[in-house]
């Protein structure tokens, strides 16, 4: 069994909490996701089976859309509606007052992420020291963010949406948002519709997965030039040899018969199998 899946996850479970969930219901042990939600958000979770978890990495590394709300007027330990309010300030703030802030944000910036996060401190997550009262900071991290659109303003809270590379906190953006507006303020109902070309369309519920949902390994990379491979090439991949072919630098998806061989790293006319599918 291989190939990928995209869950609508829903609110008040981890990705690890799916991920052992889909375990039972698929009986396989061979399964991972491909970028972590936070237990309060939902939405899109694209999730590898079988082979295909050698691909996690391709998919996680598409861009996402994410829609949430920015609460002004209450800062939370975590950043969302889950934690302790630590801080106070204004909510009074404008659709104007808000768009003005917002062109900052937009290309590839500085980010620093929440301390309630995933993100491994010395062996440890974040979260978990977090929680034991540690004193740390997390360094900022660059991150690219496409486009960032105010939908509404209504009560001190902004519905807004974010189209953004990987390792972006939408945390961490509320937050930063409000500081621009000499306010503080948290995230809520944080969705995530679309991871790459897959929007929310086209997954399932958690509770209704099954084997008949996997797409096709070749989905998975779709975006990468594909290069087509005869019966000896395909042999010379599984073997771990280079090929020579003239493509554009980069990662490439080798394909025989419609079936995903490998993905390839192509630099200088030669072809390296970096994630090969074909036992």
């Amino acid at each position: 069994m291989n190939g990928f899946l995209l869950i609508d996850k829903p609110a008040g479970m981890t990705s690890m909490d799916v991920i052992r969930r889909l375990r039972k219901s698929l009986d396989t042990r061979k399964i991972g996701h491909t970028g972590t939600l936070d237990p309060a958000a939902t939405g899109l979770l694209p999730v590898t089976v079988g082979a295909c978890t050698k691909l996690a990495k391709f998919i996680s590394l598409e861009p996402k859309v994410y829609t949430f709300d920015v609460v002004f007027g209450a800062l939370t330990e975590t950043a969302d509606d889950e934690g302790e309010v630590v801080a106070t300030g204004s909510s009074d703030v404008s659709s104007e007052a808000i768009e003005a802030v917002l062109p900052p944000f937009l290309g590839e910036i500085e980010q620093r992420p929440p301390r309630y996060s995933a993100i491994k401190v010395d062996g440890k997550r974040a979260y978990d020291l977090a929680r034991q009262g540690v004193d740390f900071e997390l360094p900022v991290r660059r991150i690219q963010i496409d486009a960032l659109e105010l939908l509404t303003v209504a009560d001190g809270v902004a519905q807004m949406r974010v189209t953004c590379g990987t390792g972006t906190y939408v945390r961490a953006l509320a937050v930063d948002i409000a500081a621009m507006l000499g306010t503080v303020a948290h995230a809520r109902r944080i969705r995530r519709e679309r991871v790459g070309p897959w929007t929310l369309a086209d997954a399932c519920s958690l509770e209704r997965a099954a084997p008949a949902d996997l797409r096709a390994p070749l989905e998975m990379v779709a975006s990468l030039t594909r290069v087509e491979l005869d019966t000896t090439e395909v042999e010379a991949i599984q073997h771990g040899k280079s090929l020579a072919r003239d493509v554009p630098d980069g990662f490439v998806a080798l394909v025989h018969d419609e079936r995903l061989v490998a993905v390839a790293d192509a630099s200088d006319g030669q072809l390296q199998p970096r994630r090969v599918l074909v036992p």
